[in-house]
């Protein structure tokens, strides 16, 4: 496997930090596979997957998106996005970076995989741009109730018209993340709603990176742009040739254990998508390709690439 690692300025001057593993150059190459991580976290944690994937010939690019990872400017800014439209900017960079793959690597289908909230950011680009990519990976998905959302975005606007734009409200930061691990109150930390495996909940811990408090102003865009995706009228611009992967733990408290995942797809197949799959792993959490028993999920996760 080779890597690298390089920034790309977007339109604004707003610098991403970019991952890229690709296969051993007598490996020939089958396609792009580009990862859209979760909240609180970054590219770097997909490299074990990455490495899976060059092995079998595709090329993986994982970007540190805006708040995130080695793409701010300093530590404060984690869990900042932006002063204005900061859920279109982050998808139109991650528009930006397909655009340097297909530079990059002329010929070669790309594939956007989204986790957690990267695949709330993955849906709403393949609302925009779906054309763009040849198929859909989502991992750890949901569709939330538009209440909740509305609720949220209300307090996190309330904060703003204060003055307080960037300001980690205690009570978004719990409602949306904290409250999570409720199911799993006899671990040791906050973070065992993430993986079963404790040396991967340790690993995330101690990563400074990880597990950070979002902004209001990134509540905000972050709410707005679920609004944006669980719209019936949005979901249908959707292109319905485009192949969509539907994959989460069915421990996984973001997706209500697979209730919220199989609205998703059921939202889905209501709009006409011509191909859209779900599996739901047993005993699986949220980072299914963090988990014991990962190897199941990445041999699905290839066989479905190498098949559309």
């Amino acid at each position: 496997m080779i890597t690298s690692e390089l920034d790309i300025k977007m339109k604004d001057g707003q610098i991403n930090h970019i991952y890229l593993w690709r296969p051993d150059e007598e490996i020939s190459c089958k396609g792009v596979i580009q990862i859209v991580h979760g909240a609180a976290e970054y590219g770097k944690r997909y490299e074990d997957f990455a490495q899976y994937l060059t092995k079998n010939g595709f090329i993986v690019c994982a970007s540190d998106y805006r708040g995130h990872g080695f793409s701010v400017k300093d530590k404060t800014d984690l869990g900042f996005f932006s002063d204005e439209d900061g859920w279109r900017k982050i998808v139109d960079d991650l528009y930006a970076i397909t655009q340097y793959l297909k530079n990059e690597y002329k010929g070669l289908n790309v594939f956007l995989l989204g986790h957690s909230m990267g695949s709330f950011l993955a849906r709403t680009y393949a609302i925009l741009y779906g054309r763009e990519i040849t198929g859909l990976v989502l991992s750890g998905t949901a569709h939330n109730p538009k209440t909740l959302l509305m609720f949220g975005k209300y307090v996190a606007e309330r904060d703003i018209k204060a003055g307080k734009a960037r300001y980690k409200n205690p009570l978004l930061n719990q409602l949306t993340f904290r409250d999570l691990n409720k199911s799993f109150r006899s671990g040791k930390t906050d973070y065992e709603w993430l993986s079963r495996d404790p040396a991967i909940v340790e690993k995330y811990i101690e990563d400074e990176l990880c597990g950070f408090d979002f902004t209001s102003s990134a509540f905000r865009d972050m709410f707005g742009g679920l609004l944006f995706i669980t719209d019936r009228k949005n979901i249908s611009k959707t292109p319905n040739e485009l192949p969509i992967l539907i994959l989460a733990g069915k421990d996984d408290p973001v997706g209500e254990k697979g209730k919220m995942v199989m609205k998703c797809y059921n939202k889905y197949v209501d709009v006409g998508i011509k191909s859209v799959h779900v599996k739901l792993y047993e005993g699986m959490r949220h980072e299914i390709l963090n988990e014991i028993g990962k190897e199941e999920v990445y041999q699905d996760i290839l066989s479905w690439v190498i098949g559309v």
